[in-house]
């Protein structure tokens, strides 16, 4: 069998959440880090589910420059509205 002299080149792979809803769930280091990537992968929405006061986790998200909606872990509409959950 001959192998060819250069393999092709690959393209950059398309974002994947670019114009998904998308729903982090925790928001510890990896949920703020998955936040912070779906914000630069140009997601059409972002949803926060987490057990702490939303107010507490709006001044966190401020912060990072993210804008979400921040939503309790008792809303079960969350699966139903979204395209993609990130679990952290």
């Amino acid at each position: 069998m001959t192998l060819p002299a250069a393999l092709p080149t690959a393209l950059p792979a398309p974002s994947t959440f670019q114009g998904l809803r998308a729903a982090v769930v925790g928001f510890g280091i990896e949920g703020r880090d998955a936040a912070r990537f779906l914000q630069q992968e140009s997601a059409a929405e972002i949803r926060i589910v987490d057990r702490r006061p939303a107010q507490d986790l709006t001044a966190e998200l401020v912060q990072l420059g993210v804008t979400a909606d921040v939503r309790s872990p008792d809303d079960r509409c969350i699966v139903e509205q979204v395209d993609a959950i990130i679990a952290s």
